[in-house]
């Protein structure tokens, strides 16, 4: 009913005017069973299939079927992963965009390896296709990517649409569909909208599904307290908070594009509620995107003014909520669904130790994290990105009303690290990165270097 969504919806963020300084302090609940009102729950037909199709690889990578008796060979096969400063070997693979791509898969026990089935032993191919397409059932039906039908000679997709996308953002995405980590240090300004783009996308995928599953589970329980003869559910489908996703970017700038670019493929202008979809939208537009009176870039340089472009200011955060018709803005760090960060923004809030004042407890779930263009960090000061990864997917010093018997095994483990997903962007191949990408990204379904 459209009208009670628009209740639902006046309901939803009633911190919309708090300012930045404020956004992570919120008293209640942090349960992430709780249905907002306005939540996706887009699970009809794709254009190309059903939509288990978009969530298929989703859940085989986090929600393996375990249980108390089995987690304990799960833990024994990942828990080296998570050691520092452990050198992985890499393999060789032919790829049409790239000039190199190597990969590494991590070896599991046998008995780890048939749990995590597919996601554990995703088969990398020795060589990409040239001729590469991304199916359109791989994404929720609702995301506004364009379609194209399918070319007939492709060897990459046997359905009838695909992804109208470069070849560069289709081998890209291809990784990041499959939930591995992703570093690709060949970030250039003529790539910097394509890239950007084909992340934005990926990034809202996952909050779509996330939250589309868990809305679904809830119908489920619902109906299951109700019927005369209830099931012993057993469904395990969150983490300890809600933000699911962690987007790091150098400047306001940069996350205005990046969100600009997920409300364009979240929201259709046509539609009769397109100009209620994005709650605090002028809000976000005067502090992050150029005003006509802001100062023009006249530098000699076009790499100068290509990089300092619109506002150049380093510390930000904001909080993004998806919605069933769009996303809210602003919204308090424990009821959104993908943070939106400088480093410095963030490391303000998380604090160091001794601070009174410190919180990293939303950082407790993160399952994508993202880089994009990790370079400019090390000119501002990489050490706070290495204070974000130390603080995140830790155990949480409040609970905040985390519904326990949902979360997963996995997470209560201690092994949240190991299902993470982390993508980096970066314009060169510094050491710095270099070794954050090798030590501290813990993913079970391996990694990619282009």
């Amino acid at each position: 009913d459209e009208d009670e969504d628009e209740d639902l919806d006046e309901e939803e963020d009633e911190d919309d005017g708090s300012n930045e300084e404020e956004e992570v302090e919120v008293e209640g609940s942090a349960d992430e069973s709780s249905n907002n009102g306005d939540d996706d729950d887009d699970d009809g037909e794709n254009d190309d299939g059903s939509a288990a199709a978009s969530s298929a690889v989703f859940v085989a990578h986090f929600e393996p079927p375990l249980s108390d008796s089995n987690l304990a060979a799960l833990t024994a096969s990942l828990r080296p992963l998570q050691e520092a400063g452990r050198a992985v070997p890499y393999k060789r693979m032919e790829s049409p965009q790239f000039e190199f791509a190597n990969y590494h898969i991590p070896s599991l026990s046998e008995e780890a390896a048939k749990l995590l089935g597919a996601a554990a032993c995703p088969g990398m191919p020795s060589r990409i296709p040239a001729d590469l397409h991304i199916p359109a059932s791989q994404i929720k039906s609702r995301l506004r990517w364009p379609r194209t039908a399918a070319p007939a000679a492709s060897s990459s997709s046997n359905s009838s649409k695909v992804l109208d996308m470069t070849p560069l953002q289709a081998e890209l995405f291809w990784h990041m569909d499959r939930y591995q980590d992703v570093y690709f240090p060949g970030w250039t300004f003529a790539a910097a909208a394509d890239l950007r783009r084909v992340t934005a996308l990926h990034v809202l995928s996952h909050a779509l599904k996330t939250r589309s599953r868990i809305l679904k589970h809830n119908a489920r329980i619902k109906a299951n307290e109700e019927a005369a003869e209830p099931e012993d559910l057993d469904i395990r489908d969150q983490g300890f908070a809600r933000p699911k996703v962690l987007v790091l970017l150098p400047y306001r700038s940069a996350a205005h594009e990046f969100v600009t670019n997920m409300i364009d493929l979240a929201v259709d202008p046509a539609s009769a509620r397109a100009d209620r979809a994005v709650r605090n939208r002028k809000r976000f537009d005067d502090e992050f995107g150029v005003q006509p009176d802001d100062p023009e870039n006249t530098h000699p340089n076009k790499e100068h003014r290509l990089f300092f472009h619109g506002n150049t200011d380093d510390d930000f955060r904001i909080g993004l909520q998806v919605t069933r018709t769009g996303l809210n803005l602003y919204s308090d760090f424990y009821s959104s669904d993908v943070l939106v960060a400088s480093p410095l923004g963030l490391r303000r809030i998380i604090g160091s130790e001794g601070e009174r004042e410190r919180d990293f407890d939303f950082l407790s779930s993160i399952e994508v994290f993202v880089l994009d263009q990790a370079d400019v960090f090390m000119m501002q000061n990489w050490e706070h990105v290495q204070h974000i990864v130390d603080h995140m997917n830790k155990t949480p010093t409040d609970m905040r009303g985390a519904d326990i018997g949902r979360i997963r095994l996995w997470t209560l483990e201690g092994l949240a690290s190991c299902f993470r997903q982390t993508i980096v962007l970066s314009q060169v191949a510094e050491p710095d990165i270099n070794a954050l990408f090798n030590k501290f990204s813990h993913n079970y379904a391996g990694k990619v270097r282009m």
